[in-house]
């Protein structure tokens, strides 16, 4: 028992050239396919790394110092509303104090210049509605302890 060779029938091997041919031609397209989308992948990762960069760059950037006295006009102009609303007259830069450290606690900065330029239309809408009971509280019963 040997090793026959198997003759085909002259329409089967021509079947059988065609699927080859067809084959070749597929694993062909295959490897275009797989090189462009190596391309199209280094692409992506540039891109995703610029992004990043920029990114990177624009959370460095602060508040320039006409936006951080905006800051700052924005929290006296809401203390002083605060203020005559709630009959605490003169008691504008606690209520500023707490509007202040507000906002260094939800933006993590230790001064209002140093919010990010990104963060500056939160900051002041966050300051325009900004209304804590709990502190006008405190500062009304330290005032009238005060008073006593």
């Amino acid at each position: 028992m040997g090793a026959e060779i198997i003759k085909l029938p002259p329409e089967q091997g021509q079947a059988l050239d065609k699927r080859d041919a067809a084959m070749a031609e597929m694993s062909e397209t295959i490897r275009q396919q797989n090189a462009m989308l190596a391309e199209i992948r280094a692409a992506i990762l540039m891109q995703s790394q610029e992004i990043e960069r920029l990114n990177r760059a624009l959370s460095s950037m602060r508040v320039s110092r006409g936006q951080e006295s905006a800051i700052n006009a924005a929290i006296r102009a809401r203390a002083a509303d605060l203020a005559a609303q709630n009959g605490l007259t003169g008691a504008e830069k606690a209520i500023a104090a707490e509007i202040r450290k507000s906002v260094r606690e939800a933006t993590g900065c230790r001064a209002m210049g140093d919010v990010e330029a990104a963060a500056f239309d939160r900051v002041m809408d966050m300051i325009e509605g900004w209304m804590q009971r709990g502190a006008l509280r405190r500062i009304r019963q330290e005032r009238g302890a005060k008073n006593v």
